[in-house]
């Protein structure tokens, strides 16, 4: 057997093992034991297999799994990096694990792991540490190496969400983060023209990079074909448009201009979403008939909902007291009610990502009047 053909095998077993660990990164107890089957196989696990293991921990809220394996990696001789400590770090912030997250950062730096300029503080931001000389050092070092180094859009994104939800108070950084964002806003994401326009929105201190903001995102939203979208980016960009929109209403300068391009492609989104889901037999828009019910039907002891006005997008649903709109916290749900009334006509009334169309609510003691929406369309208009 020659050294080549060795050779290939042990890398048909290595990446075999990593590709397995990846395809178990939401069950963090499988990618632990299929990380301890590696040395059986001669397989020697390495920094990206951790990682993934470590991944399947902060997705599946397994802190305690994560810290077991960051106890091995030593004996494993596989030092953590950076994409290590971050997902360590996002699992303790989702955990609330906080200062176990702390202890996590200070780790990163005491081993002198290779760290990106916007590592330490976002994770400043995100474990929502209130330090004031730990975020003034962090920031000070952070406006030093901005003076003399171009940072990618991402980068730049974190840290102005970090400046903005710190509370940060450093009139230098703020010019050095506006002078390199300002020159390459085409180059943002639309996740990272939101968080840099979250952080300027927060910090309060300058107008004109939020209005550039706006006008990048107007072009953008100009030019966007919706079709060529995946249902679950889809749905991503619309919260991003509206996370943006939040943005600018919380700073006060949210423009007209934005407002109607939004409003514009939020409701094309919604059309489009109402041909993918709605049955062919049923038109999008499509009135219920004569309904039956009657003012005084409302206060029957029976205390059953009604729909008492059908709209060409929308309904206007009766709750009464004891019923829960959409929680399922209690066996009497509106949300039932609705689906049950209307059969599979209005896809929306089964989409729990969208509140089974429903666009408020009523406390569950209370009643009175609902409004929901019976296409995707009129629910984002």
């Amino acid at each position: 057997m020659t050294s080549r053909f060795v050779s290939f095998v042990f890398v048909a077993r290595l990446s075999t093992f990593h590709k397995f660990t990846l395809l178990y990164r939401s069950k963090g107890e499988q990618a632990l034991n299929l990380l301890s089957l590696m040395p059986d196989a001669r397989v020697v696990p390495n920094a990206i297999t951790y990682n993934a293991a470590i991944s399947a921990c902060s997705k599946g809220g397994q802190w305690q799994l994560e810290l077991t394996l960051l106890s091995r990696m030593p004996d494993a001789r596989v030092v953590p990096d950076e994409i290590t400590y971050n997902a360590a770090i996002s699992l303790c912030e989702r955990s609330q694990e906080l200062e176990r997250g702390l202890q996590l950062l200070w780790e990163s730096k005491e081993r002198g792991v290779c760290l990106s300029v916007s590592f330490f503080p976002g994770a400043l931001a995100r474990l929502s540490v209130h330090d004031p000389d730990v975020i003034s050092d962090a920031f000070d070092e952070v406006a030093f190496k901005l003076s003399d180094k171009q940072l990618a859009p991402q980068e730049l994104s974190i840290i102005a969400w970090a400046f903005g939800m710190l509370g940060v108070n450093n009139p230098t950084l703020f010019k050095a983060l506006v002078i390199q964002a300002v020159t390459q806003l085409e180059a943002f994401t639309m996740r990272d023209l939101l968080k840099l326009a979250w952080g300027f929105a927060a910090s309060g201190v300058d107008v004109e990079i939020l209005r550039a903001i706006q006008t990048e995102v107007i072009t953008r939203l100009e030019h966007v074909d919706l079709q060529s979208f995946s249902e679950l980016s889809r749905h991503e960009f619309l919260q991003e448009i509206l996370g943006l929109l939040w943005a600018s209403n919380f700073a006060g300068h949210c423009s007209n201009n934005l407002l109607a391009s939004a409003r514009l492609v939020i409701r094309q989104a919604g059309a489009v979403m109402d041909r993918a889901h709605s049955p062919s037999s049923f038109p999008p828009y499509q009135s219920m008939g004569e309904l039956p019910c009657t003012e005084a039907d409302l206060w029957q002891p029976a205390g059953k909902p009604q729909i008492i006005l059908d709209l060409p997008g929308r309904l206007v649903i009766f709750k009464p007291p004891g019923w829960e709109v959409h929680s399922q916290h209690t066996d009497l749900q509106l949300s039932s009610f609705l689906q049950a009334t209307l059969g599979k006509r209005f896809a929306i009334t089964r989409d729990e990502e969208h509140q089974c169309g429903f666009l408020h609510r009523l406390d569950l003691p209370s009643s009175g009047l609902v409004l929901a929406a019976k296409t995707s369309e009129a629910y984002y208009d």
